[in-house]
């Protein structure tokens, strides 16, 4: 079992009696969501946890990073023990413990026209999604660090919102209560989420540390596209590749297996229209004719692929100075492309 469930144990430990919680300002600022914006988001994380999907989810045009992790308390041997899933016991046998949804949420504002005039927002969350109490003395530290950076190796600097608490012991409490640092985006950026944890539980202790990113989003919180998302179907949710918790995960062409890689920073300067390379049918052509020859042609696999239904994508788009090699090129279906990847390179 990974450590990532440090975060899980932070998610419970904000449903304690009494609980302290100090959000910590640097360069950007915590803000309070709309009532109905908060309602949006609440309702879109209770929707992934009731299916019980990790990882990283589509719905209502935000992406959810997500993770869900059981807290089990033996208060016969004084104990508390994490697990990635909730044990199976006989019936007879009556657990002590909850469950916790875990993780990041990147909301864009509303689309209109293909384009978003608003301002986006990032929200961690930790929530309780179920209780088998009542649970006995728990004492835990805890600290959640939002740090971000220009380039996807870092160094990553913790110019985001951070939460931290302290808490001393556990009453009863309501399922799906959860807290949140809500902040809005200004600036692409890569973003790291980190944890650190230290629990207690009369006479048993642990301590762990979770580091999750690098994940890419643009400066109205889009993150960087892995899957096609047809914003009219938002009550649909997508999972994006599987994958786990800890990276961000990539589009990959199924026929090919080709990645459409991130860019490596943030600050890449736009080339004026007359310095930019070319681009033109023959050009697609020549690259069409490489593909089938390096990976075989896709209407042989699929009866229902047609090129005609493929925009040929420049992964760093000539904009910003990416070039026509083979490997910055990957086919895109047309839809993909429009909706989703210019949107979000239009807001880079």
């Amino acid at each position: 079992m990974k450590r990532k469930l440090s975060i899980s144990i932070f998610a419970f430990v904000l449903l304690l009696t009494p609980l302290h919680i100090e959000n910590v300002l640097a360069a950007e600022e915590v803000v309070k969501p709309s009532n109905e914006l908060n309602g949006k988001v609440t309702e879109a994380i209770k929707d992934v946890t009731a299916e019980g999907k990790e990882g990283k989810v589509e719905i209502n045009g935000m992406t959810v990073h997500i993770d869900q992790d059981y807290i089990q308390v033996d208060r016969d041997k004084k104990a508390v023990t994490l697990h990635e899933e909730k044990p199976i016991t006989n019936q007879r046998i009556r657990l002590e413990g909850a469950t916790i949804a875990h993780g990041i949420v990147f909301i864009p504002p509303e689309r209109q026209n293909n384009s978003y005039p608003g301002q986006g927002h990032v929200q961690t969350f930790l929530m309780l999604t179920d209780t088998d109490g009542p649970i006995g003395p728990l004492s835990i530290e805890g600290d959640i660090d939002v740090n971000t950076s220009n380039n996807k190796t870092g160094s990553f600097t913790e110019d985001f919102a951070n939460v931290e608490a302290d808490w001393n012991y556990l009453e009863m409490f309501d399922e799906y209560e959860y807290e949140f640092a809500f902040t809005p985006v200004e600036k692409t950026k890569f973003y790291e989420i980190e944890t650190n944890l230290n629990v207690e539980f009369l006479t048993d202790q642990d301590s762990v540390t979770e580091t999750v990113g690098p994940i890419l989003a643009n400066k109205k919180a889009f993150e960087y596209p892995c899957r096609y998302f047809d914003p009219r179907e938002v009550n649909v949710p997508g999972q994006c590749h599987g994958g786990d918790f800890t990276t961000q995960l990539l589009y990959a062409d199924p026929y090919s297996d080709k990645v459409m890689f991130t860019p490596d920073t943030t600050t890449m300067s736009q080339v004026p229209p007359e310095d930019r390379v070319p681009w033109n049918n023959e050009l697609r052509g020549e690259y069409i004719a490489e593909y089938i020859d390096r990976y075989g042609d896709p209407t042989k696999k699929d009866p229902d692929f047609a090129w005609k239904d493929y925009d040929i994508h420049h992964i760093i788009p000539r904009e910003y100075g990416g070039s026509n090699y083979f490997n910055n090129l990957i086919p895109l279906k047309r839809e993909f492309h429009s909706q989703n990847v210019t949107p979000w390179w239009t807001n880079y």
